[in-house]
């Protein structure tokens, strides 16, 4: 598992398997496999539905639980480690969902949210370095685009059921694109097609302290 083009292969095994099962634009550089389950993958890219970048990460670490049920779309890991990672969340000129919501959609089977789907990935803790998230939309008049920077921190119990995904982020510091620096933010996150909660919500800065509820409910055109 230690020779470079074994670790290519594997690479371009699970990038064919994700589009085969799922019909996403995944590409993965090298898959590295250890003893007891650890899996190291490099150079992740996720294009959107126009072929622009969705996700990058430079490396992601993690351990993998079940092998046999990974077989079944049931992804059980241990800790995830995510380093120098970029999100773009685009809404597209004359479309209503942005990249984001449609990549997510491609993990729905139709079931109720609240039942189980067949679709399901797991981790015991989420740890974040250096990260970016920008938001845009097309359809805007004279949009500036918000933005995320130097992303920091850890999140426990992260969970994506079909097309739900919830996580207690349990600190999180970043810059937002006022230049505002966010020490810490932890929250009980949960986010579906219709709705977006942040519960025991603390944000900190420099100068200020938040303490809240926070919910959002949606029209998916609205959002």
């Amino acid at each position: 598992m230690s020779i470079p083009k074994i670790q290519t292969s594997l690479g371009k095994s699970a990038t064919n398997y994700l589009r085969t099962t799922f019909n996403v634009d995944i590409k993965i550089e090298k898959v590295n496999l250890a003893f007891l389950g650890d899996v190291q993958l490099n150079e992740i890219f996720i294009r959107d539905h126009h072929s622009d970048t969705l996700v990058y990460a430079k490396n992601l670490t993690t351990s993998i639980f079940s092998y046999r049920k990974i077989i079944k779309n049931k992804l059980e890991f241990g800790q995830i480690a995510l380093d120098d990672f970029i999100l773009n969340i685009k809404t597209y000129e004359n479309e209503e969902d942005d990249a984001l919501t449609v990549f997510v959609d491609k993990f729905d089977d139709g079931t109720e949210s609240d039942k189980p789907s067949n679709f399901l990935l797991t981790a015991t803790k989420l740890k974040l370095t250096n990260g970016y998230v920008s938001i845009s939309d097309e359809n805007l008049e004279n949009d500036n685009p918000l933005f995320f920077k130097e992303i920091t921190g850890e999140t426990n119990n992260f969970k994506v059921a079909g097309p739900n995904v919830s996580t207690e982020i349990a600190a999180l510091s970043f810059v937002e694109n006022h230049n505002l620096k966010i020490e810490n933010l932890s929250s009980d996150f949960t986010y579906t097609k219709s709705y977006m909660s942040f519960k025991n919500t603390t944000v900190k800065t420099k100068t200020s302290s938040i303490l809240a509820d926070i919910n959002f409910t949606y029209d998916r055109a609205d959002f």
